[in-house]
């Protein structure tokens, strides 16, 4: 299945992801990516251990850096699906939003990958609609009521194929 979770800042997304890949960690070969905000910008961490910062912190507003957000897209060209792994990704944002080689390389990971977990930036979705253009991808919210949960039902649906956890 391919999930993304989306829901207010704050609510717990990247918790729910982080628990949900603490607990399948030995089940699938875990591929993709987290990005962190930080004081003076946002860097891209990805599971192999690459780094780039993709903003900049510019009197107050987080700005794109273009080049690094392609840089990032080519990084992202190399994740390798395979059976047994599942892709991750923390966030899909509007930093990258104007960036096509991004949207590129996110439409092709998406079509490559079977399994995948992933967040998106509340109101960000109908920029990456093609997230959802597969019968097996859902879309849930996250709320701060079905945040625990969610984590047990995710680990279901990666582990033992229980789709009908969320149905269409």
């Amino acid at each position: 299945m391919r999930i993304f979770l989306t829901g207010p800042r704050g609510v717990g997304k990247s918790t729910v992801l982080n628990r949900v890949l603490d607990e399948l960690k030995n089940d699938f070969r875990l591929i993709g990516y987290k990005t962190k905000k930080m004081p003076r910008g946002v860097m891209f961490k990805s599971y192999d251990g690459s780094r780039i910062w993709i903003g900049i912190m510019i009197n107050g507003k987080m700005k794109p850096i273009v080049e690094n957000i392609e840089t990032m897209a080519k990084l992202m060209d190399n994740f390798k699906a395979s059976d047994d792994s599942l892709l991750f990704i923390d966030e899909i944002g509007f930093l990258e939003e104007n960036v096509q080689a991004f949207h590129e390389s996110l439409e092709k990971l998406v079509d490559r990958f079977r399994r995948i977990i992933g967040i998106v930036r509340e109101g960000m979705v109908e920029k990456y609609d093609f997230l959802l253009k597969y019968s097996s991808s859902r879309l849930i919210e996250v709320t701060v009521e079905n945040r625990n949960q969610i984590v047990d039902d995710l680990v279901k649906v990666f582990r033992y194929g229980v789709s009908s956890i969320f149905p269409q």
